[in-house]
């Protein structure tokens, strides 16, 4: 097995385990929504404008993550370039994937955060069983979007763990065989 099929491996490990984590995350989340049980057009519509305000707030404080996610991509690029280390493809890959998840997730949250801003539940001529729908519907799209965000942060940690893995500690470890034990200075030990 080459070091690209190793490292192939390593990153579906990976994306499979920050999957798992996003996914676990919206179901329990989602499974806490169905716990509340069914709720009438009335107790709906007074839910929603009470959630309101807290939905507004989860939006836009996934929009700040997921920029702040984006230019953390950079950074990587840029310390994946400058470093002495030639990287995999599948670094640079596993960066782009990740850019990807979290463009779309900022795309889909900034919908959602505009819809938040339609007054639409001070009309009076909706349906009954719209508030129901909206009221799950909001509900549902918090916990995916929750979710999603959990494993974009997942995917970030895994991929900077490895470069951290490459860059880092192979430089510590090229320092240390550069200064043979009798050379180094004397470290206090702790007691």
């Amino acid at each position: 097995m080459s070091t690209s099929d190793s490292a192939y491996s390593r990153w579906r490990r990976d994306a499979k385990l920050a999957a798992g984590a996003g996914l676990s995350a919206a179901i329990c989340i989602g499974i806490t929504t169905f716990f509340l049980g069914y709720v009438g057009q009335a107790e709906a519509r007074q839910l929603i404008e009470a959630m309101m305000p807290n939905s507004r707030l989860l939006c836009s404080s996934v929009l700040t993550v997921t920029a702040t996610i984006l230019a953390l991509m950079l950074t990587m690029l840029s310390l994946g370039s400058s470093s002495d280390i030639d990287l995999d493809d599948i670094h640079y890959y596993r960066i782009k994937s990740i850019a990807l998840y979290d463009a779309i997730v900022f795309g889909l949250t900034t919908v959602l955060f505009l819809m938040h801003c339609v007054p639409i539940h001070k009309s009076e001529k909706i349906p009954e069983w719209w508030y129901p729908t909206v009221y799950y519907g909001v509900l549902s799209a918090a916990a995916i979007v929750a979710g999603s965000i959990v494993g974009i942060v997942a995917m970030l940690y895994l991929a900077v763990r490895d470069l951290v893995d490459l860059i880092g500690l192979r430089d510590r470890a090229d320092k240390s065989d550069a200064h043979p034990e009798s050379e180094r200075a004397p470290t206090a030990e702790l007691e």
